[in-house]
């Protein structure tokens, strides 16, 4: 994730949310009367063939094949297929067809992908358009705004983060207020930024053109860029988007205002009131267990380590994930149980860590306000038993009746691997250990 100079960041939209693919976003955009470019969808190379004829037949003098997949540079990528790119070019249903062939069921790698890379199983076929001029555009809701922000800079069509590295002063953050929404100072700002002058916004078809026909063009281009702008805030606004970027959006050489590419993300918090949106989720890219966790109504985020972590409190819970690092650890997940920690979440929670073959430890630690840790620490050993554990345990109980829970703890059933630490910084040290051992030790009792 990348600030620019205003402290708004680039490269993840707020939360974990909703994302659509291209084909939806730009299905949802044309339901509000946004200008996208012709397109077809396809799930097989046959269904490429089709699409790009039909696109052909209709004026479309070049078909662009995209791969669609949750990740940015896909134009540079290359899948396993052996193809470069997973962007395509074609003028023929045939070459449509051909190349659709060495993308669908291919993983495409680009640098935002895993090393992997991700699974292409539909592809969005567009017309082609001829780009005069390109430059960024977003609505983006940040905190540190304290509100959504409209996002402009004439430098279209690349890495934004790089950009935002390379040359802050070329992003223009302009604050929306979210009681009154875009006005004509936000508009104006846009068109002040993205289309300064005649001569900045007018393709080079327009050379030829009369200065009083020039300015009727550019005044054509800006009113277009502002309606575009409106409805992007109307689509922010109705759907609960939490980050809206269309890159590039374009002026072709016919002088249209298009959005070329567009990626969409939505506040989770409002699957209550946009279900229709929500049930477009594409689901199978998402990890297995995180879908489990969330029928469960648990707080769970699959990493990349290998300490499984059971907490209690999401505050607590990023405490301990940070203080695994600390210790030279990498932690498996975010798990977050809430106020409470029953036999049953026990359970649940470790039926899902333990699903994971990453996992070689879990660290469970759990704060007693309310929740009496005897109690715990009994659902611990009753969960433990019923799961058949065979990870080792480092538990951590705090608080309320925490010395009957080391008790409890001090005398597990056979089987089970449970080392007892009290102290925070301790505990999270013995669970980097313990899960980097090649053999896990006996159960150990620590104070």
């Amino acid at each position: 994730m990348v600030l620019c100079k205003t402290g708004v960041r680039f490269g993840a939209c707020p939360g974990r949310g909703l994302a659509l693919h291209e084909y939806q976003a730009k299905a949802l955009m044309d339901k509000y009367g946004l200008p996208t470019q012709m397109g077809l969808t396809a799930d097989s190379s046959a269904e490429a063939g089709q699409s790009a004829k039909a696109l052909l037949s209709k004026g479309a003098g070049t078909v662009v094949l995209k791969a669609q997949v949750f990740a940015g540079g896909r134009g540079k990528g290359s899948l396993s297929s052996g193809l470069k790119g997973g962007v395509q070019f074609v003028k023929s249903p045939e070459r449509a067809a051909e190349l659709a062939s060495q993308m669908l069921g291919h993983r495409l790698t680009t640098h935002q992908t895993p090393a992997e890379g991700l699974e292409v199983r539909k592809l969005l076929l567009t017309e082609a358009v001829d780009i005069a001029r390109e430059f960024y555009l977003a609505i983006i809701l940040d905190r540190t705004q304290g509100g959504p922000c409209i996002v402009c800079s004439r430098e279209g069509g690349v890495d934004i983060e790089e950009v935002a590295k390379t040359k802050p002063e070329a992003i223009r953050v302009i604050p929306v207020n979210i009681a009154k929404g875009v006005g004509v100072r936000e508009l104006a700002a846009v068109c002040e930024t993205l289309l300064p002058t005649v001569e900045s916004a007018l393709p080079a078809s327009a050379a030829g053109l009369s200065d009083r026909q020039k300015k009727a063009v550019y005044r054509s281009l800006c009113a277009q860029l502002q309606d575009t702008v409106k409805k992007l805030y109307q689509l922010f606004e109705k759907s609960d988007a939490s980050q809206i970027e269309i890159n590039p959006i374009a002026v072709t050489g016919d002088d249209r205002v298009v959005c070329v590419d567009a990626k969409l993300g939505f506040d989770d918090n409002a699957f209550f009131r946009q279900k229709e949106l929500f049930a477009q989720e594409d689901t199978s890219v998402r990890c297995p267990r995180e879908l489990a966790a969330e029928a469960e109504h648990m707080n769970y985020v699959s990493m990349d380590g290998n300490v499984g972590c059971l907490v209690n409190g999401a505050g607590l819970a990023m405490a301990t994930m940070d203080l695994l690092t600390v210790h030279g650890g990498s932690p498996a997940n975010f798990l977050d149980l809430g106020g409470g920690a029953t036999k049953e979440q026990v359970l649940k929670s470790f039926e899902l860590l333990t699903s994971d073959p990453k996992v070689q430890a879990i660290f469970v630690n759990i704060f007693g306000g309310i929740t009496r840790c005897d109690v715990v620490a009994q659902g611990i050993l009753e969960a433990a038993q019923l799961c058949n554990m065979d990870r080792p345990l480092i538990v951590r109980l705090a608080g309320n009746n925490a010395e009957k829970a080391k008790q409890i703890l001090s005398n597990p059933p056979k089987g089970l691997n449970i080392h007892y630490v009290q102290d925070f910084s301790n505990a999270a040290k013995t669970a980097v250990e313990i899960a980097n051992r090649p053999q896990r030790l006996p159960y150990t009792l620590t104070a």
